[in-house]
């Protein structure tokens, strides 16, 4: 198959799709498929950029624009570069990530104009936090032309069951793949080694969404002795200040700091040290770093705003309501275990993702999906029609 898949970029500071779309071009790729990726950027950047494997994955960019004072990107090329690619490729699919962006909606209507079957990823951005997140930016492209396109894509992609049900209520009736992101496992995992000091992980985006003022609030009721929580991630607009301001307001200099954001070694090394990860979030499609920190061999305290009850179910970790009370309960509870309990916990983690959340079976599924969209005939198990 001839595969593009769209994005507006695939910057570090992105988040988590940065990194699954890129990784799962790639492992498409080693299926055999030929695959292309275009982005919004400029490759002066490309160091910035969380990249495929390039020998495999053919990657595009088109130049930015900025629409005057509203700030959204947008790229007077992006049409123009998918027909072309359409002409010298013939695609099979157009696969594009994300909504409420320009190059989303150019991705819906020059798939359609061009006749190719379009995939649409909604990566978490209609769950019900995400929707009421600055609302009144999203209401009018919503009427404009965003659910237009969401209801003409020939399959919609969500990576949990949850994210599947949240589209099944705003009244979608497309069939719906769910394939959760894949991880890669790494070679070294943690240690849980006894330490003058240990530490509680939280990495990802410094953003309100993340509920971080929660954990500091829950941190500062527990206390626990000979533990520091560590904050690592990009800050996004500003959040920091606010999460270090509650950090002087509850006096936890001493036990909670920041440490920018990390890749490669730095972040993998981080991993290794932890004890226990953390991530307090109102709303997750699907929450990459848990699965990170699993494959790592690190146990998980995440909220039931992620789709991470398989952390009770296979004992490793805490899924807990929304708020600073079950956060404090679990960190007590975490804390409790000495470092034995919480480094089986660990690879119990580890089994799991090897288990289910493997590329190599992602991107099985998502051929299964792709050909099912193209040939038809029964859906594979990872399309729902109900």
């Amino acid at each position: 198959m001839n595969i593009l898949h769209t994005i507006a970029g695939i910057s570090r500071a992105s988040g988590g799709p940065s990194r699954s779309v890129t990784a799962l071009c790639t492992h498409l790729s080693y299926s055999g498929h030929n695959l292309q990726m275009l982005i919004i950027g400029d490759e002066a950047h490309k160091g910035e950029w969380v990249l495929p494997d390039l020998e495999t994955v053919q990657l595009h960019c088109a130049a930015e624009q900025k629409i005057p004072f509203l700030g959204l990107q947008y790229s007077a090329e992006y049409q123009m570069r998918i027909a072309t690619l359409h002409r010298q490729q013939n695609l099979d699919i157009i696969h594009d990530h994300g909504l409420w962006l320009p190059n989303n909606k150019v991705s819906a209507l020059t798939a359609k104009k061009l006749g190719v079957p379009f995939v649409l990823s909604t990566r978490g951005m209609l769950e019900p936090w995400a929707l009421k997140y600055h609302w009144w930016k999203k209401k009018p492209v919503w009427w404009l032309w965003q659910k237009a396109a969401i209801k003409n894509a020939r399959l919609l992609h969500a990576t949990a069951r949850e994210e599947a049900d949240n589209i099944r209520v705003l009244g979608f009736q497309n069939p719906i793949a769910v394939i959760p992101n894949g991880v890669e496992l790494p070679q070294r995992v943690a240690t849980h080694e006894e330490t003058p000091e240990r530490i509680a992980l939280f990495l990802s985006r410094i953003h309100p969404i993340k509920g971080i003022l929660n954990l500091v609030e829950a941190w500062g009721r527990v206390r626990p002795s000979g533990w520091k929580l560590v904050i690592a991630g990009p800050d996004e607009g500003g959040h920091q200040s606010e999460v270090a301001n509650k950090i002087v307001k509850e006096g936890l200099c001493d036990q909670v700091g920041f440490v920018g954001p990390l890749e490669g070694k730095e972040k993998s090394d981080l991993f290794t040290r932890a004890n226990l990860f953390v991530l307090p979030s109102y709303s997750e499609n699907f929450g990459i770093v848990v699965a990170e920190a699993l494959a790592a061999g690190v146990p998980v305290i995440t909220t039931k705003g992620t789709p991470w009850s398989e952390l009770e179910q296979q004992d490793c970790g805490w899924w807990v309501d929304i708020g600073v009370e079950p956060l404090a309960v679990a960190l007590g509870e975490a804390i409790g275990f000495n470092d034995a309990q919480r480094q089986n916990m660990g690879l119990r983690g580890r089994q799991l993702v090897q288990e289910k959340y493997s590329w190599t079976k992602i991107a099985e599924d998502m051929i299964s999906a792709y050909l099912w969209v193209l040939e038809g005939g029964a859906p594979p198990e990872c399309v729902r029609l109900d």
